[in-house]
Formats: structure tokens, sequence, C-alpha cells
């Protein structure tokens, strides 16, 4: 069991009132009780697919990959952290994640509220006001299609798993009764075909993804993500040989960038948890 959030998130920056007619978002409902712990309701548009990451002030994500010590050991845990996972988890239509990330999961995460459970009926509350079912809808993506099938979060599923792979990963995954294998590609599967699956599947309104960093670097690259929901914890990594950042490899051009707008700034005593909406554009120039 985490520990209680005690003090509520401090809202210290709000850009997300929409200031033109192109703007579609709206606020989220949330109960009374979710809303004020928050700082107020969240905004999104109809469409979004956003990522949410925890870092060190250095940029890592992980503090030694081999060792299963990752987002939470960054975060130590911080209740500020799991609260927020838990409102943009209750709030989203479903998630994607990568395999590496899936396979680090021990416990169930799919139950609504399960990143802060003492406020479980509060988050359920959520999900049935927007029509979607208590369990989180979830799809792992994997090209290669190799997964642990004795792991404990495919043979206890309720339903079988949806597992958006390639044509090899569907030939070795197929024979597994406890996954749904869609095979949305013929080599390793683009960003735009996964959630070109995910949205015939569900019809979402909001994707959530958790990562990894691969998958996220290569969602940015391909423009898939609208929002990036960062919560910067007040530890330095350092820079080991195990350790995950944030984005893996190139993603911009010489000039270009993917560049973040900040919509909302909050604190949990010394985390800052930051909403960016990311746009493609030029790097910052002296004129």
């Amino acid at each position: 069991m985490y520990p209680s959030l005690v003090d509520p998130l401090t809202l210290l920056l709000d850009n997300t009132i929409p200031n033109d007619h192109a703007d579609t978002s709206q606020e989220v409902w949330l109960p009374e009780t979710l809303r004020d712990l928050y700082g107020g309701y969240p905004r999104l548009g109809h469409g979004e697919i956003i990522a949410n990451f925890v870092a060190s002030l250095d940029g890592s994500v992980t503090l030694d990959a081999s060792s299963g010590t990752g987002a939470s050991a960054i975060s130590q845990a911080a209740p500020g952290d799991r609260f927020t996972m838990a409102i943009l988890r209750s709030i989203s239509d479903c998630m994607l994640i990568g395999a590496t990330t899936f396979m680090d999961y021990t416990t169930n995460f799919l139950e609504a509220g399960s990143p802060f459970p003492s406020l479980g009926d509060e988050f359920l509350k959520v999900r049935e006001h927007l029509g979607l079912p208590p369990t989180h809808r979830l799809a792992v993506a994997t090209a290669s299609g190799r997964l642990e099938l004795d792991h404990p979060l495919i043979t206890g599923a309720k339903e079988p798993l949806l597992v958006l792979t390639s044509a090899a990963g569907a030939a070795r995954l197929n024979p597994c009764k406890e996954l749904e294998v869609v095979a949305v590609s013929e080599g390793p599967p683009t960003a735009q075909q996964l959630v070109a699956a995910m949205e015939a599947r569900w019809h979402p309104r909001i994707i959530l993804t958790e990562g990894g960093p691969s998958l996220f670097s290569q969602m940015v690259r391909e423009g898939q993500i609208t929002s990036l929901f960062l919560t910067i914890a007040p530890v330095l990594a350092g820079r080991g040989s195990e350790q995950r950042y944030l984005v893996d490899g190139e993603l911009s051009t010489p000039g270009n960038v993917t560049r973040g707008k900040l919509e909302t700034l909050r604190q949990w005593q010394d985390l800052l948890l930051a909403q960016y909406r990311l746009l493609p554009g030029k790097a910052w120039s002296a004129t």
C-alpha cells in the first residue's frame, strides 16, 4: 500500500485556458476529492495521445534497468507522482506500453486507481462518469513478439491481453491462448500503425503511454504524442551504463526540434509536475 497524499498538489501555473477558436480542449471531470487534491481539473482534447514519465534532474528515467530500479526509484514512490499517475490513467480510454515496460510490472496495474489504492473508489467514479470500464484497456507493443508467457499479468488476466506486433512476432505468439495477437505490420510496427490499431478497436478519446523510452521516442519522432506529463524528481542520478533516459537516440534534424509549450505546472513537496503540449518547430533563435 502506498502512503496517503496528505498534502494536495499546488497549481503554480495554468496556461490551458483556450485563447482561440481552434482550441478544442476541455476540462475532464473529477469528483470533488480528486479535484481538490489535484488543484483543479485536467484539461485535454478529444483524440489526445499523452505520455507520462518521471525523470531525475539530469534526465534519467531509471536508475538501473537491469535490476528493475525504475521510475519508482527515481520518484522514491512519492505520493504526488503516484497520485498524478492515477489521475492520468483514470481519464484515459486505453494505454499503450512497450514489452520491456510491461515485463517490469509485477503486480496488476490495470484496476482503476491502482497507483493510489487509498482513493480507488474515487478513481472508479471517474471511469464510471466517462463511460469507461473499471479495468484499463491495455495494448502491449513488441516488434519481435518476445514476451515471458508465464508472466502473472498474462496468466492471471481476466481477458486476453492485446499484443500489437509484426507478422513474425504474431507467428511467435499466436499459440498462446492468453493473448490476443494482432499483426499490424510485416516489419517492425510504426507508431502510426500502433495507434491506428488502437483507434480501430476502441475509438478512444485519450490514449496514454507510459513508455518506455524507446516507444516514447518513436512516437515523438512520428508526431504521435500531443502532450507530455513530466514529473521532475529532486534527485541527480548520474550516467550509469544501465540507465535509461527520457529519449532514446536522435529526435530531430539540425535546426528543427520538438518543442514543448508549458501548459500547467504543479508542485508536490519538492517534486515539480509539468504538462507540456508538444509542437514540432524550429529551435530557439536569438532574434
